[in-house]
């Protein structure tokens, strides 16, 4: 029963989008991000080890913040 109501009541605080995304938006036409398939299982990592020379160190208890 509380179940039901809750329903009931996202449903009413929800809008349900019918229009597609964007304009000339389908699923027969061509992808405009050709980036998405360069990405494979090591894009993350190496995206990881680019970025860590501008990483700044973590916070610690035992060094004060400022020196």
């Amino acid at each position: 029963m509380i179940i039901k109501v809750i329903e009931i009541f996202l449903l009413e605080k929800i809008k349900i989008i019918k229009d597609t995304v964007g304009p000339n938006a389908a699923k027969n036409t061509e992808y405009k991000n050709p980036e998405y398939f360069c990405y494979h299982t090591e894009t993350f990592g190496e995206a990881e080890v680019e970025l860590a020379k501008y990483r700044l160190p973590a916070p610690s208890n035992k060094v004060p913040f400022h020196k």
